[in-house]
């Protein structure tokens, strides 16, 4: 049946989704709404997209739960790509994480937190009437919500608590950038395109950041256990980083073991592109392939393991394994707090406590933001105890590798690195770089304009590789997987940008 209105939520917001559901029902306008409109035996993740791509909004139902969500990240991304008008319902104080901001920055907010919840859907149900009539939108037409305005940030973007007038005609709401193009591209001698600070002199092309060395190790910055072997990232048969970034590639020196097109289901194929084939039916994720095994995760967070031939397929946890990661002969899992299985799934029990995302491990510390406070990186034992603060401003897209962790700083809008072994911190460049990879000759990961870039290590510069929107970095062995929003199909190509390949 059509729809205009996809309803984007947590589940643990079920109860508001569903009143919203009701009344803009109610009023005529359907709604495409999950659990509801997935079919018997339909694929969610399929559905999900269907959803997105034939409606005309997305009412975003924003809550903690929803702001940490990356499933519902993934439902924003695509509705940004697919043109909706994206209008966010916000029921919490908490600023956005540095995803849901990127691609929210100058959409504007409808606060439902300081006005009656039935008064707000309501104000809703009218905006929406409204804008799929295409008539003009003005502020005065719903509640201002003056009182939950968001921050004002450095660039004088304002995350307001009313919807502003960016109607594009029948193209919808714009969803516009936060980072605008004040880099100066160029070709270095390599032939390679480059991007600097300002002029684009040396000079200002690596800038350290304003917290001196010492003062951030008498917060508890350095770290006894780090190494800056940067291939440790790749032990225990899988890279953390791609586990964040989705876990879509996993390689064993003979197959590769990917999420496929056509369901995202797991496939294999050798190092050198031969012997393509589909192991299971099953959409797979938090790719891990480690002793003659591939572990693997569902859309609904059923821990899976089989034999990397496709035989002997195995449940190992029934729910709530999204993240699984392996690490020194157990898996690690969660989203809110940590627990942990032996590879045969045996042995479940909870780690920790932590309450934070971007969660990652080294054995002996755990690094994460932490939401509670400011969205900070915070630092603890493995167990959760001794937690401490190593970096007291908003940061996003934490990743690890060796000695470095990579993070994205939201107070001056650039990435940067940190040295876990001297507890220097230093901006790697202007552009943000979103879910990066670490490997030993550089970093990866999505620009702030999204496009695939590659940062070398010793150089100075962004290298360009992709000139549509990508996302769902991963990489492993000598191949790098991400999917394209031209055409929301997974490709794999080289290294160093050649023998791309749709999947």
């Amino acid at each position: 049946m059509a729809h205009d209105v996809f309803i984007s939520y947590s589940h643990e917001d079920k109860t508001t989704a569903d009143a919203i559901c009701s009344h803009l029902e109610g009023r005529g306008i359907r709604c495409w709404y999950a659990p509801r409109d997935v079919a018997p035996g339909e694929d969610a993740a399929a559905a999900v997209l269907r959803g997105i791509e034939d409606a005309k909004i997305m009412v975003l139902v924003f809550t903690r739960d929803a702001n940490l969500s990356p499933q519902i990240l993934g439902e924003v991304n695509n509705a940004v790509n697919s043109r909706l008008s994206i209008i966010p319902f916000r029921l919490t104080e908490e600023e956005p994480a540095a995803g849901m901001r990127y691609y929210l920055a100058t959409v504007h907010w409808m606060d439902a937190m300081n006005e009656d919840l039935e008064r707000s859907i309501s104000s809703l149900g009218d905006l929406c009437q409204t804008v799929l009539e295409g008539r003009p939108v003005s502020p005065s037409s719903f509640p201002s919500g003056k009182k939950g305005q968001g921050k004002k940030n450095r660039k004088g973007l304002v995350i307001a608590a009313v919807i502003a007038a960016l109607v594009l005609g029948a193209g919808g709401w714009a969803v516009h950038r936060l980072f605008s193009d004040t880099e100066t591209y160029y070709y270095d001698p390599d032939g390679e395109i480059v991007a600097f600070e300002g002029d684009g002199s040396e000079e200002g092309a690596k800038i350290e950041h304003e917290t001196s060395t010492n003062e951030v190790m008498e917060i508890g910055a350095v770290s006894d256990s780090v190494t800056d072997d940067l291939s440790v990232t790749y032990t225990d048969g899988n890279n953390q980083n791609n586990i964040l970034n989705g876990g879509h590639l996993a390689f064993d020196g003979e197959y590769y073991y990917y999420t496929g097109n056509g369901g995202g289901c797991l496939h294999r194929m050798r190092a050198d592109g031969s012997g393509k084939e589909k192991l299971t039916d099953i959409p797979a994720s938090s790719i891990s392939v480690l002793d003659g095994f591939v572990y693997f995760t569902s859309d609904a967070g059923e821990l899976f393991r089989m034999k990397t031939d496709g035989t002997g397929l195995t449940s190992l946890v029934s729910y709530g394994a999204d993240g699984a990661r392996i690490h020194d002969g157990r898996i690690y899992f969660g989203e809110f707090s940590m627990e942990s299985v032996a590879l045969d799934g045996s042995d479940r029990r909870e780690e920790n406590g932590i309450d934070g995302y971007d969660v990652l491990l080294d054995g002996t510390y755990i690094y994460y933001i932490d939401p509670r406070n400011g969205r900070h990186i915070y630092r603890a034992k493995m167990d959760g105890s001794e937690a401490v603060c190593i970096w007291d401003s908003e940061a996003g897209s934490l990743r690890l590798a060796g000695n470095m962790l990579i993070f994205y700083d939201n107070d001056n809008e650039w990435s940067s690195v940190y040295d876990l072994s001297t507890g220097e911190v230093s901006q790697i460049t202007n552009d943000p770089v979103n879910s990066p990879v670490i490997t030993k000759d550089g970093i990866y990961g999505s620009s702030g304009k999204m496009q695939l870039v590659f940062i070398p290590f010793g150089k100075i510069g962004v290298r360009v590789m992709t000139e549509g929107w990508a996302d769902q970095v991963n990489v492993a062995g000598e191949k790098i997987f991400y999917r394209s929003s031209d055409d929301d199909k997974y490709y794999m190509m080289d290294l160093d940008g050649s023998g791309k390949m749709l999947l």
